[in-house]
């Protein structure tokens, strides 16, 4: 069986990266970025695999030190 994927949404790569959502919403609106993942039930914002949305957030954006 395999594991559920953990999740995470805009606002949780915003913080964590260090910079604005709208910012990661318009990396993720490229193309090759993760899909969102379809939650049952729905979510208010949109949410990635964070296995997915980590490597990808960290091709794209150059940490602040």
């Amino acid at each position: 069986m395999s594991r559920p994927p953990e999740l995470i949404s805009a606002r949780g790569l915003a913080a964590r990266y260090g910079v604005t959502r709208a910012y990661v919403r318009m990396l993720l609106a490229r193309e090759g970025a993760p899909a969102p993942v379809d939650v049952e039930g729905g979510a208010r914002e949109s949410v990635y695999d964070l296995r997915d949305a980590l490597p990808f957030m960290d091709a794209h954006i150059k940490r602040q030190g």
